[in-house]
């Protein structure tokens, strides 16, 4: 697999990132060549709350402080995105603007893949392209059912793979 300098030494972490793990590695190379590397120092804004939300990130060392304005001005934190993990999927999805501000943690690096670049993706690699929007759509997923037991007041539990159904783990084995 051939992956240019900075990323070659990210890509073990890179692989344990979801919606990278089930890529084989010409899936995988393509995509890291369409994306963006992002190094970022703590205290750096990576976008701002109102902003076009044009590309999906997946964090894959450091942390992320998502937050918003309340109309009063209060600010709310959202949630500390961990490596990992992916944000900003709304971006790829809808034209719409950034709901909350994103503002690096601690020292970053970061995958930012825009929509046509993503597009192009699975244009290309169609089985990997589905791959990426079945984890991408079973992460939003995950996220609404956290908020939505946070909002209920239950106890929210993590949610492992092992939660995925047997039919959708058979499709994402089959390359």
């Amino acid at each position: 697999m051939a992956v240019a300098g900075d990323l070659a030494a990210l890509l073990p972490l890179i692989r344990k990132i979801l919606i990278f793990s089930y890529f084989t590695d010409g899936e995988l190379t393509r995509m890291l060549g369409l994306s963006d590397l992002l190094r970022l120092p703590a205290g750096e804004k990576l976008f701002s709350q109102g902003d076009d939300s044009l590309a999906v990130y997946a964090l894959i060392q450091g942390q992320v402080d998502l937050s918003f304005r309340k109309a009063s001005g209060t600010r709310v934190s959202v949630s500390a995105v961990s490596a990992g993990e992916v944000f900003g999927e709304a971006g790829v999805f809808m034209t719409v603007k950034r709901s909350a501000d994103a503002l690096v943690a601690v020292d970053s690096a970061l995958l930012k893949i825009d929509r046509k670049n993503m597009m192009t993706f699975i244009k290309e690699h169609p089985v990997g392209g589905n791959k990426l929007l079945m984890l991408m759509i079973y992460g939003l997923l995950s996220k609404l059912r956290e908020a939505n037991q946070m909002l209920s007041l239950e106890n929210p539990g993590a949610i492992e793979m092992d939660s995925i159904d047997p039919l959708f783990q058979d499709f994402m084995n089959e390359t």
